[in-house]
């Protein structure tokens, strides 16, 4: 510490000051200039007789700045949805680039319909164990649930009116354990 600076650090807090006015005294400048280039980028020009055209000087009220500034965060915000909508539209963000559609399961089955899609299922899973695959337990167990589904959620409909999904899917559930076409009963 020097001897200039003080024990008492006054010099310190006049210094803050100092510059604390200066910051002040350069916004202060800031703002003259910024209302300066306003003030001249909406003055309105002259007419022929040297009168300003129009009706009204070149005073500008507060509501109208205030309209002019609501207009602008208007417009921003417009502009900042509209680059969003196009970053959802496109699927993520601009640096991700295109996607490409997934080829992992390129020998997808299409079938509609319940009889369609187990049909379906059972040419998966015969070529499925003729690939060496396991799993046509699985996929029959899926299929025939589901068959059981169609035929029996009805009749639970019929005896049991104004139950909830979830507690038609709980009864579909027993009966399921118990159903001699469940395979997991065959053992």
């Amino acid at each position: 510490m020097s001897w200039e600076e003080g024990a008492k650090k006054g010099n310190k807090k006049t210094a803050a000051k100092a510059e604390s006015a200066a910051a002040k005294a350069d916004r202060k400048a800031v703002a003259e200039q910024q209302a300066a280039e306003e003030e001249a980028s909406l003055s309105r020009p002259t007419s022929a007789k040297g009168k300003k055209a129009g009706s009204g000087g070149s005073k500008v009220s507060r509501a109208e700045i205030a309209a002019r500034i609501m207009k602008e965060q208007e417009a921003k915000a417009k502009a900042e949805a509209k680059a969003k909508k196009e970053v959802a539209r496109t699927g993520g963000t601009d640096y991700m680039g295109a996607l490409l559609e997934n080829d992992n399961k390129s020998d997808a089955i299409s079938a509609s319909g319940i009889e369609n899609a187990i049909g379906a299922l059972d040419i998966a899973s015969s070529s499925d164990a003729a690939k060496g695959r396991g799993g046509p337990a699985r996929v029959n167990v899926k299929a025939a649930y589901a068959a059981f589904e169609e035929a029996e959620l009805p009749r639970l409909k019929e005896e049991n009116p104004g139950l909830k999904h979830a507690q038609y899917q709980e009864r579909l559930n027993k009966l399921w354990a118990r159903h001699p076409d469940n395979p997991h009963n065959a053992t």
